[in-house]
């Protein structure tokens, strides 16, 4: 990750600034470590990529909880009656 990427990324919940865990640096590259907001808050960086998937907020959370349970049903995207009706209609 750039070092000037610190200037534009935010923290994707409060929407404040991010600072890096600690100031490691090699040829203008930040070293793989991790983001902090300013409630104590950590995001990874891994490969240079700053990884603020961990975030939780309601839409997400909502998300993540109505995907789970859809990809647990698969009986109505898997079933034998299912393939069938596809083949059908092709």
């Amino acid at each position: 990750m750039h070092r000037r990427l610190l200037e534009i990324l935010v923290d994707p919940v409060s929407k404040r600034i991010v600072q890096l865990e600690s100031d490691v640096c090699e040829n203008g590259e930040v070293v793989p470590d991790k983001l902090r907001n300013d409630s104590g808050l950590r995001y990874p960086i891994t490969n240079g990529i700053p990884r603020f998937a961990n975030a939780q907020d309601a839409n997400r959370r909502q998300t993540e909880l109505s995907f789970g349970f859809k990809w647990h049903q698969s009986e109505s995207y898997d079933s034998e009656a299912f393939r069938s009706t596809l083949q059908q209609k092709t």
